[in-house]
């Protein structure tokens, strides 16, 4: 193709932390504090007697929010590190605060801090190696297995200096609620810092659905029910791969929608971008009953970037709100223009568990002022030991080193339930919009199932792929069919392949990519498809 363990104890319990009601909380008391978080950001139930709590750290200068100077030259030398990575190389930022500049309380009394983590806030990623290493995206897990991404960008205007936060572990010394809240407050000591962190932990959501019984949530609820495809286009892609040993299997559901179309504004004194976007996803059996759920927010509900631009020496130059210390409002623009591309999200994929059968998938995704529905049938076949099976079909755009991904995703904390989509070494990510210029490159990604006498001969499962229109199914390009030998892994069952797809003779269309697997036994299995068009 061209293109840490923590502890056991918190290592467990990571998954139910998934962030869902922040706070800004001055030190001091939160209650004159015009940052606390607005009603329609969620709190979280947690699911065991650790308490999970996810807090920034920054000074404030008089313009914007910026972290301290004890922290600066720790997060500088992560950048300088960063910088000059290639991208084969992981990126391990180190921690800057320790347990004891904190102290935590709970509903006003203190509590013993039993871990500080940092983790991060928004992971800078590096895909598609031997292209401008200088260009990344963002990507944000707030719950187990949910991923939120932004377009790819060049970084090197949007030094990610505050991209991580600490997570704060205690036991309270009172019970968990079976309704309401307990109130947190955190304190760092640091002179003139300020603290913005979750501010209660409350009865009445999972780690995997944050909105449930938020006033955000039914806002979402109510509106998943109505018709129409909502102002916000979305495109939902759906696949269904089969878990290792459990009878159900693992659906992957990846929703794309263009970041421009969201609602937000800027607070350019603080240095704020405001933002509010939720995600809410329902399955449903043939006789319309509800079988699981996912719900998601992008935390918080603004992004504490400080904006900066860049005079000769190279020097920082923070900007106020009328494009001061010499920087024009025309740059301003740009730059904050800029910040939107790197923070806001494009992309959301989650994965969940289902028994075999016919469901319905609704999705709708909002910014709090209008939103975007889909409506899809997903179909969860029986699967057969004995014989040979074939996974869906995903195209992709995007892929990275795995052991590179796998590394920075262990040391961020990084949905710790998913699980990638990888084949011989390369981590694929796949695409919700499956539009494709003539000179993109595109991937398919499928998994194909053996009997296990069949997996230790996988020099004779061969797999066959081919590309028809979408209109009437005529043939449009045959490719041959190929060995999976040096796809399969030694006593595995599982082939996951990705393989690079031709499309650049392909004029203006609609098309269905089409895969076949074929055993030792001569046994084949039926056709997958993914659907695409080539649009100029």
């Amino acid at each position: 193709m061209p293109r840490s363990l923590v502890r056991s104890r918190l290592f467990c319990l990571v998954i139910a932390w998934c962030i869902a009601s922040w706070a800004a909380a001055q030190t001091g008391n939160p209650a004159n504090n015009p940052d606390i978080a607005s009603e329609q950001e969620p709190s979280l139930r947690i699911e065991s007697n650790l308490v999970l709590v996810p807090a920034f750290v920054y000074v404030h200068n008089g313009v914007e929010r910026i972290p301290g100077p004890e922290v600066q030259p720790c997060i500088d030398r992560d950048w300088s590190a960063f910088l000059a990575l290639n991208a084969n190389q992981p990126w391990l930022p180190h921690d800057c605060l320790k347990k004891d500049d904190f102290r935590l309380f709970q509903d006003g009394k203190s509590q013993q801090i039993e871990s500080v983590d940092r983790q991060s806030w928004s992971m800078t990623v590096r895909d598609q190696p031997g292209i401008d290493q200088s260009t990344f995206h963002d990507e944000t897990s707030d719950t187990p297995s949910g991923i939120w991404s932004s377009s790819d960008v060049n970084g090197l205007l949007l030094r990610p200096t505050n991209q991580h936060f600490y997570m704060l572990s205690y036991t309270p010394d009172s019970a968990l609620p079976e309704q309401g809240c307990h109130r947190i407050r955190v304190e760092v000591d640091r002179p003139g810092a300020e603290v913005f962190y979750r501010n209660e932990y409350c009865a009445g959501q999972t780690p995997s659905d944050l909105l449930n019984g938020t006033k955000f949530g039914e806002k979402l609820e109510h509106e998943l029910s109505e018709k129409g495809v909502g102002k916000i286009p979305l495109y939902v892609r759906a696949g269904v791969f089969r878990n290792r040993a459990d009878r159900k299997q693992r659906a992957d559901v990846v929703v794309e929608f263009p970041w421009n179309m969201l609602s937000r504004s800027w607070d350019q004194q603080r240095g704020r971008l405001y933002a509010s976007i939720g995600i809410l996803g329902a399955v449903y059996s043939k006789d319309g009953r509800l079988v699981t759920r996912f719900s998601d927010l992008l935390w918080p509900s603004w992004w504490p970037y400080y904006v900066q631009g860049r005079q000769q020496g190279n020097a920082d130059v923070f900007i106020n709100d009328s494009g001061g210390t010499g920087v024009g409002g025309a740059l301003l623009h740009m730059i904050l223009g800029r910040q939107e591309v790197a923070a806001l999200p494009t992309r959301y994929e989650t994965q969940f568990d289902l028994e075999p059968g016919e469901y319905t998938l609704r999705v709708i995704l909002s910014d709090g002022v209008k939103a975007g529905r889909v409506e899809m049938p997903l179909t969860v076949e029986q699967k057969n030991k004995n014989t040979l099976g074939l996974g869906s079909v995903f195209l992709c755009r995007r892929y990275r080193d795995a052991n590179v991904a796998a590394a920075e995703s262990a040391v961020a904390k990084s949905a710790p339930q998913y699980v990638p989509l990888v084949s011989r070494g390369v981590r694929v990510i796949p695409a919700g919009s499956t539009e494709f210029g003539p000179l993109d490159n595109m991937a398919a990604y499928f998994e194909v199932y053996t009997s296990q006498s069949e997996a230790e001969r996988a020099s004779k499962v061969q797999a066959h792929l081919r590309i028809v229109a979408a209109s009437d199914g005529h043939l449009v390009k045959d490719f041959p069919d190929f060995d999976l030998a040096s796809y399969a892994q030694p006593g595995s069952p599982v082939i996951s392949v990705a393989r690079e797809v031709p499309i650049e003779v392909l004029p203006d269309g609609a098309y269905r990519l089409e895969v076949q697997a074929t055993g030792s036994a001569g046994h084949s299995t039926p056709r997958q498809a993914a659907n695409f068009a080539i649009i100029q």
